[in-house]
């Protein structure tokens, strides 16, 4: 089959509407800024975006082999060529995907749309009387773009969903929502036409695996501890009772330091860590 810049006949979703999905839901800007070089990729003015199609093997046969020279002045253009096809790549599939969980119903999005309407109308400068500052609504877009239920109905595991499916521009929106939503539950008191429309709970942030966590040095094993000490004591050449004191008022005093059982029992062979 044989592709031309844009599909006259093509009635479904355009890079345009990715453009708009991409801004609303949190897409990092590098990859916004990619999206809009596929027009003049493609020999297109900005405007034309409406013209290229949000279909994935139309990008790998047309929009991937396309030119880069014109958007980018890289010593290494094959480079950069393969960099952004991978970030347009994976929010054109991200796009996809949730087009294909089907569009939120009208009951869902608008009622995310009261709660947005509420805060625009009353942002500003708080020192002159504006209920909100400024953006404040920003961050609900986001959940107005991805969520499957209502604002009213979130939950923690809908919330734990956005956010493991969420890139890393997105998790700081959700967790600015997060924040929000439990300020204005909070003072639920002084917009009593908001209070209704707000999720019934508070959300906690979910613990991500690839997040690096403190061990501190009394959750260690004891064998642990005393081996560390007792080495730290050897190697120093120091009086052991000194080293000991020393070495433990360290650790734990350190409140930012993780600390590793490879740290610990990088030592001479002839002296290892019984756990």
């Amino acid at each position: 089959m044989q592709y031309s810049r844009t599909l006259a006949s093509f009635d479904g979703p355009t890079f345009a509407d990715l453009m708009s999905w991409a801004k609303e839901s949190g897409e990092s800007r590098d990859t916004i800024y990619e999206i809009g070089k596929v027009a003049a990729r493609l020999d297109l003015t900005d405007g034309e975006l409406d013209l290229v199609p949000a279909d994935l093997r139309y990008f790998e046969k047309v929009i991937a082999v396309s030119p880069y020279g014109a958007v980018s002045r890289s010593k290494d253009l094959e480079k950069a060529r393969n960099r952004g096809n991978s970030r347009v790549r994976t929010s054109l599939e991200r796009y996809l995907a949730a087009r294909g969980r089907g569009a939120p119903n009208a009951d869902v999005r608008a009622s995310y749309d009261r709660v947005i309407e509420f805060l625009v109308e009353n942002e500003g400068f708080v020192e002159q009387g504006a209920l909100f500052s400024t953006s404040t609504h920003k961050p609900f877009l986001l959940l107005r773009a991805r969520a499957r239920i209502g604002l009213a109905d979130l939950d923690q595991a809908e919330f734990d969903r956005l956010w493991h499916d969420a890139t890393p521009d997105g998790r700081k929106s959700l967790r600015k929502v997060a924040q929000r939503i439990a300020d204005l539950r909070r003072l639920h008191n002084r917009w009593p036409e908001l209070a209704a429309l707000l999720p019934r709970q508070d959300f906690t942030l979910p613990v991500t695996s690839d997040r690096a966590r403190r061990i501190t040095w009394n959750s260690l094993p004891e064998a642990w501890q005393a081996c560390a000490t007792g080495w730290s004591a050897q190697s120093s050449g120091t009086s052991s009772a000194t080293a000991i004191r020393g070495t433990a008022a360290t650790m734990r005093s350190s409140t930012t330091r993780a600390v590793s059982s490879r740290s610990l029992c990088m030592m001479p062979k002839a002296r290892t860590c019984a756990v």
